[in-house]
Order: C-alpha cells, then structure tokens, then sequence
C-alpha cells in the first residue's frame, strides 16, 4: 500500500513511509506480558528479551525519534520504505 501510494502521490509532494517498532518498553508490551504469564510477568519479559539480538526492549523515546526523522527535513528523500526499530530482531 506504500509503494502504491508513493507511484500514485510521490510526484505531488508527498511522502509515505512504515514505521516497524519492535517490542517497546511501554504499558501495552507490560499488559501483553501479565496476560501471557499472569504468576511470572518478569518471567516473559526475560523471554522476549532473549529473543531480541539487542537483548532489551526499546523505549517509547527511541521509536519517537525515528519518527519525528521520517517527518522531518532531514528525510525528505525517504519515500516508499519501511524503516525498523525493532533491535535487531528481524536481522536474524
């Protein structure tokens, strides 16, 4: 659907881009691992974790940075990708 819309609105100025945050230390990721092992959360967080080459999650600060470069003047040759922030989890 990006691609498409870059072919289709690219030329007018516009720009499309994905964010892929990974897991992020944050409520939500917090909540999943309560509901995943309600007696050991910590338990589930380690397991993650260890799945995560960077062996930790990420924060809200760090995917909010990535972000606020897709929108800004520094990437205004960015068009049509799919930018990961996921700690090298999808490198493996």
């Amino acid at each position: 659907m990006i691609k498409i819309a870059c072919i289709e609105y690219g030329s007018s100025g516009l720009r499309f881009n994905a964010l892929a945050p990974g897991p992020v230390a944050n409520r939500m990721i917090e909540s999943l691992n309560r509901q995943r092992n309600p007696e050991n959360p910590k338990e589930d967080e380690e397991l993650i974790k260890s799945s995560v080459p960077m062996n930790r999650y990420g924060t809200n600060n760090e995917i909010a940075q990535l972000d606020l470069f897709l929108v800004s003047d520094e990437s205004t040759y960015c068009n049509g990708g799919v930018f990961l922030a996921d700690g090298d989890l999808t490198a493996e």
